[in-house]
């Protein structure tokens, strides 16, 4: 049994329940199929800056695409002092 999955389709579990019939029996069993969203993965290194007014430091911030995620990944920032 192989199953494929439209982009549409919420992630989620979904039970499927298999009945198989033959020579006046049945029997049926039930699975789970798991599908995972397509989402990525990020992190910054070091995530704590320390900088001295009139300074700057850098934080990398690597981004992994899992699931089969390929779209584009905008960076807003947020909670930013001025300046």
């Amino acid at each position: 049994m192989s199953f494929s999955v439209a982009s549409n389709v919420a992630p989620g579990t979904y039970p499927i329940t298999v009945i198989g019939t033959g020579g006046g029996i049945t029997h049926t069993t039930t699975f789970f199929l798991v599908i995972e969203g397509l989402d990525i993965y990020a992190s910054s290194s070091p995530n704590i800056l320390t900088v001295k007014q009139g300074s700057s430091a850098t934080s990398i911030i690597t981004v992994m695409p899992v699931n089969g995620f390929s779209g584009a990944v905008p960076f807003p920032l947020r909670a930013c002092p001025t300046g």
